[in-house]
């Protein structure tokens, strides 16, 4: 992805260039050359035949600098539709938090690509009338915000208003939604462009798009990355972060089908919120029953679920294996391998009985 993702957002870029030559308005934002896409305003939905409609049920209010400061200035959080293009969605360390990008599959990317960017998945939005029909990312992706000091700084060097452009805030969860749909547009603007050589400039791009059919899909995969639904946190602590982790992995692995996380994830990622599954030491005092207890109280789920007494009493084993790198590593390799693995059938107890390694 460190090699697609400079490449796709030139294409992209071009692309709306492009489209600013033919006299779209919708891409008057970019000029008569390509520009940097995190610069791109979130759009503004104004069908209101559209914003009732159960596409967009889930759409949030757009992104003003305005409103977000005095969010994140007050509770730390803050919902709203904006622009794909200011994620980092390549960044792996937050604070003490790592491991954001190595613990996404190939399996999960596939499954993004392949249910999420269809042209199949495009009509099913609104199967009669193509002029309502749109990409959607399934849900709101937590980004990690600025400090409230830094974004107040922001405002007064640049006098408060839209002139703030909060950009690179790195991507806390739901990579393989946004990798699937980086390599989406990668391919689209190919069949749109033709075959584009390694060093290749704007003006030796074709001025005649090579496939109309692409166009559209392209303005559809355009306007998706205008109306993301972002999660602004201003907050690195690493129990904050493996909450909003946690919080939508179970948002889409309720979907099914779009990437969700693994069981070995999600065992993972409540290693890192509970430090009693990460210390031994502390194995003894986080029983089983201790462990439900916490779960319920904090509203994990698993698969929207509560999770029961019989799984919570072998997570402090299959901690361990999800811990340790290697161990991970090889997990995520059987993920891969077979997908019948990646739910130990809903936490049936004799599948997680797993017993601790000699010493």
């Amino acid at each position: 992805m460190t090699e697609l993702t400079p490449y796709a957002e030139w294409l992209v870029a071009a692309y709306a260039a492009r489209k600013h030559e033919s006299g779209d308005p919708k891409y008057a934002f970019v000029g008569n050359k390509p520009r940097l896409l995190s610069d791109a305003p979130p759009a503004t939905i104004i069908d209101k035949k559209v914003d009732t409609s159960s596409t967009f049920k889930a759409f949030k209010e757009q992104f003003t600098f305005e409103q977000c400061l005095k969010a994140l200035t007050s509770t730390w959080l803050f919902d709203c539709s904006d622009s794909v293009w200011k994620v980092d969605h390549l960044c792996d360390k937050v604070g003490n938090t790592a491991g954001l990008t190595s613990q996404v599959s190939w399996a999960q990317f596939l499954a993004g690509f392949e249910n999420l960017w269809t042209d199949s998945r495009l009509r099913s939005t609104s199967p009669n009338d193509e002029s309502k029909q749109r990409f959607m990312v399934p849900c709101a992706l937590p980004v990690a915000a600025p400090s409230t000091a830094s974004v107040e700084v922001l405002a007064r060097r640049h006098g408060g208003g839209e002139a703030v452009v909060m950009r690179e805030l790195p991507l806390l969860a739901g990579h393989s939604v946004i990798w699937s749909f980086v390599a989406r547009c990668a391919q689209i603007c190919e069949q749109i462009f033709g075959e584009v050589e390694e060093g290749a400039s704007y003006s030796s791009l074709p001025a005649e798009f090579l496939d109309q059919g692409a166009e559209k899909i392209m303005d559809k995969l355009f306007e998706c990355s205008l109306t993301t639904s972002l999660r602004y946190r201003s907050c690195a602590d690493a129990k904050v972060i493996s909450g909003d982790v946690l919080d939508f992995g179970e948002t889409i692995r309720i979907l099914k089908g779009m990437g969700e996380p693994t069981y070995w994830q999600w065992v993972f990622q409540l290693s890192q919120r509970y430090e009693e599954l990460r210390n031994p030491d502390w194995k003894d005092r986080f029983t089983g029953p201790k462990l439900l207890e916490t779960l319920k109280s904090d509203g994990v789920t698993f698969e929207g679920k509560t999770v029961p007494l019989a799984a919570a009493r072998s997570l402090n084993v299959v901690a361990e294996f999800a811990i340790n790198p290697k161990a991970f590593q090889a997990m995520v390799m059987l993920d891969n391998a077979c997908t019948s693995l990646k739910v130990p059938n809903s936490f049936n107890a004799k599948t997680l009985s797993y017993r601790r390694p000699p010493a």
